[in-house]
């Protein structure tokens, strides 16, 4: 899925599809809130859009004319991907319940960077955060990640740390459980369902501040330190799988690949029990086939 804000982030994501024969259709914010349109999907891409929450709900200023990004006689080159009459409305409200409807059927929502940090403003799972950075500076640095809870998404990562690219936020935090005893009231019933609810940190960035950096430029690394770097957040029936890094950047971050490609062919396999290692060199390789359908960008395909 793609924003008319941009679609250079997504490009990029489009081409390692391509490259690696993922089928999937290309689609933009402004059809989703057609009833029944995201049926047909078992997985949404939302990839990176440099722009606010705000911007991604409410598109651009809907001042002076229409503008139109189509074919036309004076514009005959346009269109051949996706067009539309106006490139300004973003997804709306409608577009974000259609969105959240979709994961609670079961659906999986994969995004990444700023489109991460709307999915939690836009409060899909309330056990994951995002804190503002103070003094953090980290602009597109390679940085030292270990993993955390157990997941699919982590199949045939058999290192304890390996490295991921990481620009500047967003910052996320996934809630710790509630050791208060204040669910003591609840049923051990709900108190399962809660818990089966909460977010998991997949990946996080490495616990010790003097070890996050790798290569490139990094100031108050301390504020970085044990941030998760990957969550899978329940939301009803499905999951939002949140990147807090970039794992497909422009072809250079081939390391984190998997993960995206994981999560996508796992899509309905990613509450496999807790606690239970993934098999070394299972990537790609574990659980049974499914069909999956993926609502992404695209080359027309």
């Amino acid at each position: 899925m793609h924003s008319w804000i941009e679609t250079q982030n997504e490009g990029w994501i489009r081409f390692a599809f391509d490259q690696f024969g993922v089928p999937y259709t290309y689609i933009n914010e402004q059809q989703i809130k057609a009833p029944g349109f995201l049926e047909k999907f078992d997985v949404v891409v939302y990839p990176h859009v440099s722009a606010s929450v705000q911007q991604l709900v409410n598109g651009r200023p809907m001042t002076g004319p229409p503008v139109p990004w189509k074919k036309s006689a004076l514009t005959p080159h346009l269109g051949l991907w996706d067009q539309t009459d106006d490139m300004r409305p973003g997804m709306g409200y409608d577009g974000v319940a259609a969105l959240k409807r979709f994961v609670e059927r079961g659906g999986l929502l994969l995004v990444e960077g700023n489109t991460s940090r709307a999915a939690v403003d836009l409060g899909f799972n309330p056990t994951v955060t995002a804190s503002e950075p103070r003094n953090l500076r980290v602009r597109g640095s390679i940085l030292r990640a270990q993993l955390g809870t157990p997941s699919p998404i982590t199949y045939g990562y058999d290192q304890a740390t390996f490295p991921v690219y990481f620009n500047q936020t967003p910052l996320l935090n996934v809630a710790a459980p509630d050791t208060s005893g204040r669910l003591d009231a609840f049923s051990p019933a709900v108190v399962q369902q809660m818990q089966e609810m909460r977010a998991r940190a997949v990946v996080s960035f490495h616990s010790r501040a003097d070890s996050l950096l790798i290569s490139g430029l990094l100031v108050s690394g301390d504020e970085l330190a044990r941030k998760a770097a990957v969550v899978d957040a329940p939301v009803g029936r499905g999951h939002v799988v949140l990147f807090a890094i970039r794992p497909m950047w422009r072809w250079g971050t081939q390391g984190t690949f998997a993960m995206v490609l994981n999560a996508m062919g796992h899509w309905n396999h990613l509450d496999a029990p807790l606690g239970v290692s993934a098999p070394k060199g299972a990537a790609l390789a574990t659980g049974e086939a499914v069909p999956l359908d993926v609502g992404a960008g695209t080359n027309g395909h």
